[in-house]
């Protein structure tokens, strides 16, 4: 235990509902972290093919390809990465869909045989940027 300067204490302020929403123009780790700091409320969220989508857990990974932010790499049955700014790579691991139960990503795939084709709301938007 350290005790604190009294002096030195600020008081952080008050987490929004509207910083839920991940912005993938933003670098993979500041988007990690958005994820790990909004739990357990209230929750990074996105939109999956218009629908949206709660991301409790994510990784971190080297990009794999260039690509712009917001693409979406997977193989439909084991992973489901995004393309962030800095052009890394941020691993969705554990995600829930609108009205469904939290699920590994694996899970998540067997059970959505739809293409994914966009993932985030201010992707078509930004993608020029």
């Amino acid at each position: 235990f350290t005790p604190q300067d009294p002096q030195q204490v600020s008081i952080a302020r008050k987490i929004l509902k509207e910083e839920a929403e991940l912005n993938f123009m933003e670098p993979a780790q500041r988007l990690h972290d958005q994820v790990r700091a909004l739990q357990p409320w209230p929750v990074a969220e996105t939109k999956l093919n218009g629908d949206r989508l709660k991301v409790f857990k994510t990784k971190v990974l080297a990009p794999k390809k260039a690509a712009k932010s917001g693409t979406v790499l997977t193989d439909g049955k084991t992973h489901l990465h995004v393309v962030c700014g800095d052009g890394g790579v941020l691993a969705l691991t554990e995600i829930q869909l609108e009205n469904r139960k939290r699920l590994g990503v694996e899970d998540f795939l067997r059970g959505y045989p739809t293409p994914i084709s966009t993932v985030g709301p201010n992707v078509e938007k930004n993608a020029g940027k």
